[in-house]
């Protein structure tokens, strides 16, 4: 895991599979221990810009996660 420290921003990227179900997503770590990085996700990469997540992002985010490698 690179080098981070509370507030710094950083983008991850998710790839699930297919083209329609990569997410990038935009967040601020919160907290940073040896083997663990706690991140408060602040947006999504949509349409060539950051904009904001909605309730449904998050829920289409969470059941991808669930959902890989399935």
């Amino acid at each position: 895991m690179p080098p981070m420290s509370r507030g710094d921003d950083i983008t991850l990227d998710f790839d699930l599979g297919s083209e329609d179900r990569f997410f990038r997503i935009k967040a601020a770590v919160i907290r940073r221990s040896g083997d663990a990085c706690v991140v408060k996700i602040v947006a999504h990469f949509k349409d060539r810009r950051f904009i904001p997540l909605t309730p449904l992002d998050l829920l289409e985010l969470k059941a991808g996660l669930l959902n890989f490698g399935k």
